[in-house]
């Protein structure tokens, strides 16, 4: 996996909120080509993103949490799915703003310069 994954490290500072009753980081790991983990203070999420189509794709997550029984865990883990599950239809949306914006720039075949075309054009004639 070496050089396949980024990571990116969030410290949690301020408040208690549903990641964490303050302090602590939050890690962000991108394994190539479509695999997420959220690491932070007591839970872990796993996304696999899975393309539908050239401009569509579905994302599948799962929740791993090392206090699942404690006295108010089934709360604090419902407020957890619920604010992960916004981040999702969030970046849904800017995608669906930023593939709005380019579909006029689109091309359905590419440019060739001269000098390109004129090779392709050799190859194809072969």
């Amino acid at each position: 996996m070496a050089g396949q994954y980024s990571v990116q490290v969030g410290p949690l500072t301020g408040e208690r909120n549903v990641y964490t009753s303050g302090g602590g980081e939050a890690l962000y790991y991108f394994v190539f080509p479509n695999l997420m983990l959220n690491v932070v203070p007591g839970r872990m999420q796993l996304n696999v993103v899975i393309p539908t189509a050239p401009d569509r794709c579905v994302c599948c997550s799962g929740y791993y949490y090392d206090e699942s029984e404690a006295p108010g865990a089934r709360e604090r883990i419902e407020a957890d799915v619920t604010f992960s599950d916004q981040v999702p239809d969030e970046d849904a949306e800017i995608c669906a703003r930023v593939q709005r914006g380019w579909q006029p720039r689109l091309r359905s075949r590419p440019v060739l310069g001269a000098l390109s075309r004129r090779g392709s054009t050799t190859f194809s004639s072969c």
